[in-house]
């Protein structure tokens, strides 16, 4: 655990990767990824301390991309990062009215699980499902499993 300084506040984060003199981190007690060029040590008392915010992922499902074959686009799964999934699954959560999370399992302290939501019109709905079902995401619990998140 380290610490950055995001516009003079101090902030725990957690390195996930460093490119170049980039730290790609994980602000525990904000649940977001923050991208920094220095950092800082953390005080032993603090390093213990509980997070605020907790790491989660939609359980079992994986990224689906187009491929373009010899004759025809071909539909694949991939582990890789989709910004578009992402901007879906984002515009799904800012317009929703309630958002539930389930944990259904917790591994390498990543919490997996289900995010079900009720949009203002009262229609309650499962997020994965509903990315599945536009194609943006695919249930693959064996690519899952040995994907990058756990």
């Amino acid at each position: 655990t380290v610490l950055i300084d995001d516009k003079s506040i101090w902030k725990r984060a957690i390195v996930k990767s460093v490119e170049n003199n980039s730290y790609t981190t994980w602000l525990i007690d904000y649940g977001v990824t923050y991208i920094s060029n220095k950092l800082y040590q953390l005080s032993k008392e603090f390093q213990h301390q509980p997070a605020f915010a907790k790491q989660a992922a939609l359980n079992d499902v994986v990224n689906v991309k187009l491929v373009l074959g010899g004759v025809k686009i071909e539909v694949a799964s991939t582990k890789e990062f989709c910004c578009g999934t992402v901007k879906r699954a984002k515009e799904e959560i800012d317009r929703a009215h309630s958002i539930f999370f389930d944990c259904l399992i917790e591994r390498n302290n990543i919490h997996l699980g289900e995010v079900t939501i009720i949009d203002s019109n009262n229609r309650l709905y499962d997020l994965a499902q509903l990315l599945v079902e536009e194609h943006n995401l695919t249930y693959n619990k064996e690519l899952f499993d040995e994907g990058n998140c756990c």
